[in-house]
Formats: C-alpha cells, sequence, structure tokens
C-alpha cells in the first residue's frame, strides 16, 4: 500500500509538472504574438527600428520582418500589463538574464563617466 501511495504522490507531481508546461507554452506564445504586435504599434508611432531593437533585444532585421507582418493586436499593451505581475516571482531568475534595454525617452541613457541627475558635486 505505501508503494502505490508513492507511486500516486510521483504520478500526481509528474501530471502537475507537465500541466505547467503545457500551460507556460501557451503563454510563450501568447506573449511572442504581444511582442510582435508592440514592436509594429510602437513603430508605428515613430520609435525607430534601431531603438525598438535595442529595447527588445532583436536585431533590427528581426524587427524590420515582424513590422512589414500582420498588423498589431488590438489592446496587446492592456493584454501584457495583465500579464506582467502574475509570474513575476517566478520569473526572476529567467529575466536577469535578459539583455533588452530601454534607451528611449523617459528612459535616461547611461553614460560612462558622467554623474546621473540624482548623483551632484561632491
Amino acid at each position: 500500500m505505501n508503494n502505490e501511495r508513492v507511486q500516486q504522490q510521483s504520478l500526481q507531481a509528474l501530471h502537475d509538472a507537465a500541466a505547467l508546461l503545457h500551460a507556460a507554452r501557451g503563454l510563450v506564445n501568447m506573449l511572442e504574438d504581444l511582442v510582435d504586435s508592440g514592436i509594429r504599434d510602437t513603430h508605428r508611432v515613430g520609435v525607430s527600428q534601431a531603438v525598438i531593437a535595442e529595447a527588445v533585444s532583436l536585431t533590427p532585421g528581426r524587427v524590420s520582418q515582424v513590422i512589414g507582418a500582420a498588423p498589431a493586436l488590438e489592446g496587446w499593451s492592456d493584454r501584457v500589463a495583465l500579464i506582467r505581475d502574475w509570474p513575476r516571482e517566478a520569473l526572476e531568475v529567467q529575466k536577469s538574464h535578459f539583455k533588452g534595454a530601454m534607451t528611449y525617452p523617459p528612459y535616461k541613457r547611461r553614460r560612462v563617466g558622467l554623474p546621473q541627475e540624482s548623483e551632484g558635486p561632491a
């Protein structure tokens, strides 16, 4: 009986992990669609492809391909806002490897050797 219980618990944990993996893959697909829509919409409002490429950590050529594809999804930014905070703790480790950088106003571009605005003269 004890062995059956261990087997059942192991099988349940495996099933739960597989279900989470399936759901996560669906979420990844949805987020890829939202990023593509965001690229198109951001370009449409006048942000250059080079700045977009840096922000999303893609090559300018890939950004150009995305821009030339289907139109942006309606309400893409609202969908991102709903998803953004949900898995925060679970994704912090993975997010630390993302190389995208916000350099477009109102985000200040960091300049090496220059004091930041919050830093005053000593």
